[in-house]
């Protein structure tokens, strides 16, 4: 594959921005060039503005962080602090900033009411919050142990309306104490403002009752990183695959449709793409009858690791020997992170591929700077596409 193709889209793209749109215009156009029907499907969504957070209690100034999607604030606040759920249920904290610290600090918390995975404890945190209603929340955390990031914004939701920021919780036991003897004072520069988007579908049409293959790798990004690997490679995966099938596979004639979906939202509270995209699969009369979610593979020094769900042991017996003719590749752990989650969880056959070294090191430079091009192997990518491209043919004769 051209090694253009993922400087062009390794590139600040979260939904509904310019660089957003940029990108899809690019990953519609290298469909065109393989002659597949492309559809786009429009959506609105949200973008952030993102802007500079101060912090200050007596003479100490803290450096902090905006929340992702987080309203704007400006106050002078007495501040109450919380390790535990129990801490803030009951409690009236109106006119207050709370101060979030310690194990209910230890994860990002996922959006509000997020259609796909929704845990009851993250569901109770944000139901005692809201009742509560301070008027602005500090939370204090440490490096985040799915991505990069050193502190992680403990909220990234555009429908969680209490503002809020993130510092680092070595800075914790400073915060504590000026904030004994010293209100905080807190200024939030931050919007979110509607915006338009869509959703690309590339496909090439099989035998009518069949159902579908569906190929997919999300293209969308956080703000502020290029996403090189998470997941620019994944989108050069599923492109340099559907290369390979329908331009250079000559004699392969699918009996099933093939899809190729970039998902755009995977990223974001909203899930837009992904929402928009199970929206026309409802109405389009086609099962989905296998899923290949690609994301975050061709990690440097890795191989290509490909996790299995609900297949047969017969149809696990064919994946393992088209694995066992790709030296780059090798049988992953199952993990439900991404895309493919939903599906899985329905009982659609996956396969997830993303780099074997994901959680022992792959996932170091996620949604940060870092997230550049240096991080990926453009040679696996070929390969990675190669595989992509036998295991589609595979999956159209394996299923029914």
């Amino acid at each position: 594959m051209d090694k253009t193709v993922l400087t062009n889209i390794a590139l600040p793209r979260p939904t509904g921005t310019e660089g957003n749109e940029k990108v899809n215009g690019y990953i519609e156009n290298r469909f065109a060039d393989m002659g597949l029907q492309a559809l786009s499907l429009p959506f609105s969504c949200a973008v952030w503005e993102e802007g500079e957070a101060i912090l200050k209690a007596g003479s100490r100034t803290f450096e902090a962080f905006v929340n992702p999607f987080s309203l704007p604030f400006e106050g002078v606040c007495e501040v109450v602090s919380a390790s535990t759920l129990s801490e803030i249920e009951g409690k009236d904290l109106s006119g207050k900033i709370l101060l979030l610290f310690g194990p209910i600090a230890s994860e990002q918390i996922q959006p509000k009411d997020y259609p796909f995975y929704y845990p009851d404890e993250h569901k109770a945190l944000i139901e005692a919050l809201e009742a509560a209603r301070p008027r602005a929340i500090i939370a204090a955390t440490g490096k985040s142990d799915s991505c990069g990031a050193d502190p992680f914004p403990l909220f990234a939701d555009g429908a969680f309306d209490i503002p809020g920021v993130y510092v680092s919780e070595n800075n914790l036991s400073g915060l504590l104490e000026a904030f004994k003897n010293s209100k905080a004072e807190l200024k939030i520069i931050s919007a979110r403002k509607p915006a338009e988007a869509r959703q690309i579908i590339a496909r090439r049409e099989g035998e009518k009752g069949r159902g579908k293959i569906v190929i997919c790798a999300h293209m969308d990004s956080q703000y502020s990183t290029p996403g090189a690997l998470d997941n620019a490679a994944g989108v050069c995966v599923m492109l340099c695959g559907a290369q390979k099938l329908f331009c250079e596979q000559q004699s392969f004639e699918n009996l099933h449709t093939i899809e190729f979906v970039p998902f755009n939202g995977e990223e974001s509270y909203g899930a837009w793409g992904e929402l928009c995209y199970a929206e026309y699969c409802g109405g389009d009369g086609e099962a989905i009858t296998a899923v290949i979610n690609i994301d975050s593979p061709c990690h440097l020094s890795s191989k290509t690791a490909a996790a299995c769900m609900n297949f047969t042991d017969e149809q696990l017996k064919a994946i393992d020997e088209l694995i066992s003719k790709h030296p780059d590749v090798e049988e992953g752990e199952l993990w439900y992170s991404g895309d493919h989650a939903a599906y899985a969880f329905s009982g659609i056959p996956c396969i997830a591929l993303s780099s074997s070294d994901l959680f022992e090191g792959g996932l170091e430079n996620t949604h940060t700077l870092r997230d550049t091009p240096d991080d990926v192997d453009e040679k696996l990518i070929e390969s990675a596409g190669e595989f992509t491209a036998r295991l589609t043919m595979l999956l159209d004769r394996l299923m029914p």
